[in-house]
Parts: C-alpha cells; sequence; structure tokens
C-alpha cells in the first residue's frame, strides 16, 4: 500500500513541476498574444501561492489516485486472488474497471474540449462586436477641473479632447425622460451622460442627424440633447 501511494505521489510531484515550469516558459507568449488594453494584464504572474496551490492539488491528487489500489491491494486474499485468476474473473472486473476509466476519462475529455472551443468562439465574437465608438488610442482620466480641457490639449501628441460625467456602461439608467406633449415617462433603461469639448471626435461616434454640441450651448440657452437611433425610433 505504501509503495503504491509513494509512486503516485512521485509521479503527481514530478508531473506538476513539469506544468510550472512550463507555464513559466508560456507565460510570456500567453501574455503577449492578449490585447494590451486587459485589465491588470500586467499583474498576471507565477507567484508563491499558485506554486503551493499546485503542490497541494497533486498531492491531493495522487491520494485520490493511489488509495483506492492501494486498499485493494492490501486487502486481497491471495489465494482467492489465484484461484479468480486461473477461472477468468479477475481479468474481466479489472478490464471492465479500465473501460469504464477510459470511458470517463474520454467523456471529460469532451467536455473540456467543447467547453474550450465555446469559449474561444464566444471571445472571437466578442472582439469583432460593434461598440458603436472607437476605444483604440483613447487615454480616460478624471478631472476636476473642466477648464483643464485647454491645457490637455496642448499636449503634444492629442489630437481631440473631450469630457463626460460619467464612463460608458458605468452608471445606472434609473432616469425619467419627458417627451413633448406627452409628458414625463420612464422610458426603457436609459442613460444620460453631460459632455464637453470634442467627444464625439475623441470616440470617433457619428451624427447620423442634427449637429454636436458647440460653444454656444450654455445653461443660459434652450437646452438641446443628443439621442441614439433607438430612442428616435420609440420617441
Amino acid at each position: 500500500m505504501q509503495m503504491r501511494l509513494t509512486e503516485s505521489a512521485v509521479i503527481s510531484i514530478v508531473s506538476s513541476i513539469l506544468a510550472i515550469l512550463l507555464t513559466v516558459g508560456l507565460l510570456p507568449v500567453i501574455t503577449a498574444l492578449m490585447p494590451p488594453n486587459l485589465p491588470r494584464l500586467s499583474s498576471v504572474r507565477i507567484d508563491a501561492g499558485v506554486v503551493v496551490f499546485s503542490l497541494i492539488a497533486s498531492f491531493i491528487a495522487a491520494a485520490a489516485a493511489g488509495l483506492a489500489p492501494a486498499w485493494n491491494a492490501a486487502h486481497t486474499n491471495i489465494a482467492d486472488a489465484l484461484r479468480g485468476a486461473s477461472k477468468g474473473t479477475v481479468g474481466k472486473m479489472r478490464q471492465r474497471g479500465q473501460r469504464l476509466l477510459v470511458a470517463g476519462q474520454f467523456a471529460m475529455t469532451t467536455l473540456l474540449v467543447v467547453v474550450a472551443a465555446v469559449l474561444a468562439i464566444s471571445y472571437w465574437k466578442l472582439q469583432r462586436v460593434d461598440l458603436g465608438f472607437q476605444a483604440d488610442h483613447v487615454l480616460t482620466a478624471s478631472i476636476d477641473n473642466p477648464g483643464s480641457l485647454e491645457k490637455l490639449r496642448e499636449i503634444p501628441g492629442v489630437e481631440a479632447v473631450g469630457a463626460a460625467s460619467d464612463i460608458f456602461v458605468s452608471h445606472v439608467p434609473n432616469n425619467t425622460i419627458a417627451i413633448e406633449g406627452r409628458g414625463e415617462l420612464q422610458a426603457e433603461p436609459n442613460i444620460s451622460t453631460i459632455v464637453a469639448g470634442d467627444y464625439f471626435a475623441v470616440l470617433k461616434i457619428p451624427l447620423l442627424q442634427g449637429r454636436v454640441f458647440d460653444v454656444d450651448d450654455r445653461a443660459s440657452t434652450p437646452r438641446v440633447a443628443i439621442v441614439d437611433q433607438t430612442m428616435a425610433r420609440r420617441f
């Protein structure tokens, strides 16, 4: 029993060490293939916690894989096993167990391959979703004074500068809107954002009809808004 457990432990530890070394070698390649704007990409690394977790998982796997055969060998009567072997009973039972094990491994492998393929296809499709704006070569920052826009325009390499009260998809849509002749309505979840400067030029958002905001739009002038196609069609 001790020999089987030791054998399983050695195989698991050696395979874990090889897997860790392979991961360390492939990590720079994997990170290089990832989009550069992926959040916290620079913090991806193999640290002591990952190594300790891998070794602990290896010990658990070794115990799970070697305990059952070791227990069976320790509690097997040699005389009964020899008599069963002469009749072919032990061989048939062993073959049945091996077939079940192979079938289970094949089923798990097939499931993992299908899940990996679905994730890869989903990621590929997400990379090609039209967001309605251009996110490449755009830098976001938090400022307290809107007057800083003019200073930002003077920075070499800056093509356009805009400001917004909120960034996309980070605002909770709980607004109501008022339509002339209809009164105040609670629309479908709508997001309103106050923008300034070259906001639409920065994000390359095309204007289909009307005009963008300009310097003449102030608090003392009639209020104006820019809506998307969905809202224009609905109201």
